[in-house]
């Protein structure tokens, strides 16, 4: 038997998804796909194995991919979305890529008609509607909202902090986002509010250093379902229940608080440092750098807008606007002393 010979099972090609990605939901993600596939293959009475190796060797072949519009066109007829869709087929462009089948994205664009992406205008979330959901939630879930809120994580890291993670040393409280429970799988610094500290503070009292913060243990999914599930609830309660028109997508949803703050640091400090708060790659970033300290003072200038108490509010707003005010004053003193010194230099000159 050659050594180019070989199969590959669905738990060999599942476990080389998580070696990759190391991530359960992806795993997860591809399941999916590879059940959609099987269950158009038996609509038409076809099994994976014959398939596969009847379009093997067929890559340059227009009915390989006639065939496999045929599938994107049976996804649509089950009303499946258009992200959706696309994840499927790219699941399936995986799964038979492992199995030998090259598919060219010439052909692909050629013969494979994807439905027409409908894009809704965002909804952002305010303020008004921030503070009136943490005023509405219950105690034990109001600590995990102002963490959100001023930190721009999303919710799968937040609910995967431990205590050892926060560093009360610093100044604005830092947490360590370890780089297994990132998207990026990518190691960061976030800094959370004043406000959240004082909420989140009891809790870590009460646990040791390697318990998670905002539950007994993180369980990948069943923790963030609990988590969106709370907010649902909370949602309902406050009337929030607009959705995006063809979709069950809602305006407002937990994961907007990332956005949000997204958009106030974008609106403060610039895009490229929100970027670089909330660990996004932005164009170019890696020419663009920021030692601890610059992120902790660039935190402080946006503090006062991811804050929902009024007092803590105006109060951290009239801090910062004295820090600006010193600032200035020091900037003008410098001035002065290189006016003076390009003065003393005209005279050395003459």
């Amino acid at each position: 038997m050659s050594i180019l010979d070989f199969t590959i099972s669905r738990e060999e090609f599942l476990e080389q998804v998580y070696n990759k990605s190391n991530s359960k939901n992806s795993v997860t993600a591809f399941k999916r796909g590879l059940t959609k596939w099987d269950k158009y293959l038996d609509s038409i009475n076809h099994k994976d194995e014959a398939v596969l190796k009847e379009l093997k060797g067929k890559q340059d072949d227009p009915d390989t991919y006639r065939f496999l519009n045929r599938y994107v066109q049976w996804l649509i007829k089950e009303g499946i979305a258009r992200k959706s869709i696309d994840l499927h087929f790219t699941v399936l462009r995986a799964w038979v890529s492992a199995n030998g089948v090259m598919l060219f994205n010439e052909y692909v664009k050629r013969f494979v008609q994807f439905p027409k992406q409908v894009k809704n205008q965002k909804m952002p979330l305010t303020s008004e509607i921030i503070t009136r959901l943490i005023e509405e939630s219950p105690k034990q879930y109001k600590p995990l909202l102002l963490v959100l809120l001023s930190s721009g994580m999303r919710v799968s890291e937040a609910l995967q902090i431990r205590v050892k993670d926060i560093d009360v040393t610093t100044n604005p409280i830092s947490i360590n986002l370890r780089a297994e429970t990132t998207k990026a799988r990518e190691q960061r610094t976030a800094y959370i509010s004043d406000e959240a500290w004082h909420l989140l503070k009891p809790i870590v009292k009460r646990k040791t250093d390697d318990q998670t913060v905002f539950q007994k243990a993180y369980n990948n999914p069943s923790s963030l379902i609990s988590a969106e599930t709370k907010f649902w609830r909370l949602r309902e309660k406050c009337g929030f229940t607009l959705k995006y028109e063809n979709t069950n997508r809602y305006h407002v949803n937990i994961h907007a608080f990332r956005s949000y703050f997204h958009t106030q640091a974008t609106k403060i400090l610039g895009g490229d440092i929100a970027h670089a708060l909330i660990g996004h790659h932005a164009y170019l970033d890696q020419y663009f750098r920021l030692d601890e300290k610059e992120k902790s003072e660039m935190y402080h200038k946006l503090e006062p807008y991811l804050t929902v108490d009024n007092t803590q509010r105006t109060r951290a707003i009239i801090e910062d606007k004295d820090r600006q005010l010193e600032e200035m004053d020091l900037m003008k003193i410098e001035m002065a002393k290189m006016q003076a010194q390009m003065k003393r230099m005209q005279d050395n000159k003459n």
